[in-house]
């Protein structure tokens, strides 16, 4: 296995974490944060995994945000769109901090990993408790 990918993605997403605390302005971006990246071996893509972080309600009182902002899939849309207007100016930093020939191109995903780990708990725990319930059932008949 290669480890150049894997240093230059560990250098794109400390980068890119620099950026988006010190020269990112956008309002749709302030709750972002860059949870992995991975590059391809040929170095020509990275996948940059984002999460957003939840704001709280005193965060959320404080701003003049409507009901149809609040909303988590609102929320998502418009910072997809935000890192897609600003991914050529994310480029351009990225390759300010990089000595390698061709900075790679940045794709940008939204991180679903801990949604679906806990949505993967949430099914395993039914099925423990279906599976006592069923062998409880079993015991009384015998």
């Amino acid at each position: 296995m290669n480890i150049r990918p894997q240093r230059i993605a560990d250098s794109i997403k400390d980068l890119l974490a620099e950026v988006f605390y010190q020269k990112v302005r956008d309002p749709r971006l302030k709750n972002i944060w860059i949870s992995s990246v991975q590059v391809s071996s040929d170095l020509q893509i990275a996948k940059v995994y984002y999460r957003i972080k939840e704001t709280t309600t005193a965060e959320s009182t404080s701003s003049a945000m409507d009901d149809a902002e609040t909303n988590p899939h609102t929320t998502q849309l418009r910072a997809a769109e935000a890192l897609k207007a600003c991914a050529g100016f994310l480029r351009s930093q990225v390759a300010s901090g990089l000595v390698i020939k061709r900075t790679p191109t940045l794709r940008f995903y939204l991180d679903e990993s801990e949604e679906r780990g806990a949505r993967l708990e949430e099914l395993l725990t039914q099925a423990r408790s279906q599976d006592a319930s069923a062998a409880g059932q079993q015991e009384d008949k015998v």
